[in-house]
């Protein structure tokens, strides 16, 4: 093995022919969910086993990277081996003139906090300046036992975009959806609450990285009431409350024949809205994504 410094100044680890790195005993918290490891390979692909030594136990493999001349951190799921204390053996099998250079262990994190990861290992990054997960290579399965449903929950959203497709389970309930290159939100509607309740994530790539926001997130549940339509010459008078809504939720107004109008939710719940519709029925709804609501149909009175 030969320390050498990069470009940059920071000094890594080379390995050549059959060695192998192994770090000190550590103790990983209970909570622990990933390990990260840097490395880069010289000159032909090489393959690098990373793998936990248990102080109490056999070996456990945390898993595999074929690294290539570019600096990439990856991480790996330690589930197997939370709360014990270990070491970490770096293990690459250099093709022929060939090394592998080791830049960093570490760190340890948690970026599913409160959840249990059984596979994968999320990275948590900034995406369009908001927090994110992205899943690279294996499939992500994360569970949850006591996840608490308040009384105003609706329903339980989980957003994504990427190749593969994605599927979450909220007490006994289950949806799946395929994923593209724009977000997608998928959401379970829920009984009401309050309770605790079995919520899992399963992330399927397929073939390339899949990004996570708004996990587990909950959906606030409204009503409609006191709603009114009084019509006016060609057009309609739309009035009621939204029971729960913050002020600002965005409402759409629709008609049969396609015509309609939006409002927005101001103080007490309130809203208000014109249409210039012939029609005698009406539909209030919500479109925000964070909002759910069973549509209210109401006549038109004169």
């Amino acid at each position: 093995m030969q320390l050498v410094p990069d470009a940059s100044g920071v000094v890594a680890a080379r390995l050549v022919e059959n060695t192998s790195l192994i770090s000190p005993v550590f103790t990983l918290d209970p909570r622990a969910q990933t390990l990260a490891v840097t490395v880069r390979s010289r000159g032909a692909s090489s393959v690098v086993e990373v793998t936990a030594l248990p102080v109490d136990g056999p070996p456990v493999l945390l898993g595999v990277v074929v690294p290539d001349a570019t600096l990439r951190t990856t991480a790996f799921n330690v589930g197997a081996v939370a709360g014990r204390s270990v070491r970490v053996q770096i293990d690459p099998t250099p093709t022929l003139g060939g090394a592998v250079e080791v830049f960093g262990l570490g760190p340890v994190m948690a970026p599913l906090p409160g959840w249990s990861v059984v596979s994968g290992a999320p990275t948590p990054l900034r995406l369009d300046g908001r927090a994110a997960l992205v899943i690279d290579g294996e499939p992500l399965s994360a569970t949850r036992s006591d996840y608490p449903l308040a009384t105003d929950t609706g329903a339980v959203l989980i957003s994504a975009r990427g190749a593969g497709s994605l599927s979450m389970t909220v007490d006994g309930r289950t949806r799946r959806i395929a994923l593209g290159e724009s977000w997608r939100d998928l959401r379970v509607v829920v009984a009401p609450g309050p309770r605790r309740v079995a919520l899992s994530v399963r992330v399927e790539p397929g073939g390339d990285e899949v990004s996570l926001r708004d996990v587990g997130r909950p959906v606030r549940r409204i009503t409609f009431s006191g709603v009114t339509a009084r019509r006016v010459g060609d057009t309609v008078e739309i009035r009621g409350q939204a029971r729960g809504a913050p002020r600002g939720t965005r409402l759409t107004i629709s008609a049969a024949s396609g015509r309609g109008a939006s409002a927005r939710v101001v103080s007490g719940g309130r809203f208000r809205a014109l249409v210039r519709t012939p029609q005698a029925t009406l539909t209030v709804a919500t479109v925000e994504r964070l909002v759910i609501a069973a549509p209210r149909v109401v006549r038109v009175s004169r």
